[in-house]
């Protein structure tokens, strides 16, 4: 018993409250203690596992959290350089189609040229011929 009090530093109460639980327990007093020091041990251990985990853990989610950030800002930017793009492309579509257009309207009011020369008589379209 001297052992236990030096080496596990239990004062008197726990030590009376160890030696009532290992009664009930059926067990001799050294190894309900030395159990329970196991118990103890054993979940220190995990304990301190599942917290090294959930420290990792953590971690890992803040870089997702930050990567995830990342590839948004990323995204965004791809999606206004793309709608910029296409605004572009458009207005240089609409612009051709006007120049075109202008073209066109231009050519139509303007008079047609006379030329001197003899006006060629269309040849006969046989198809168009009346039967005989």
């Amino acid at each position: 018993m001297a052992f236990v009090r030096q080496n596990v530093n239990l004062d008197n109460e726990q030590l009376k409250l160890a030696r009532r639980l290992a009664r009930e327990s059926g067990m001799p007093f050294n190894a309900y203690v030395r159990d329970a020091l196991e118990r103890h041990n054993a979940g220190v251990t995990l304990t301190a596992a599942l917290e090294n985990s959930n420290a990792n853990l953590e971690f890992l989610l803040d870089q997702l959290r930050e990567e995830n950030a990342t590839l948004r800002r990323s995204l965004q930017q791809d999606h206004q350089r793309f709608r910029d793009e296409m605004k572009a492309e458009q207005a240089q579509a609409i612009q051709n189609y006007e120049d075109v257009l202008r073209r066109v309207l231009t050519s139509l009011s303007q008079p047609p040229i006379k030329s001197t020369g003899a006006a060629k008589a269309p040849a006969p379209n046989p198809m168009l011929a009346p039967r005989a």
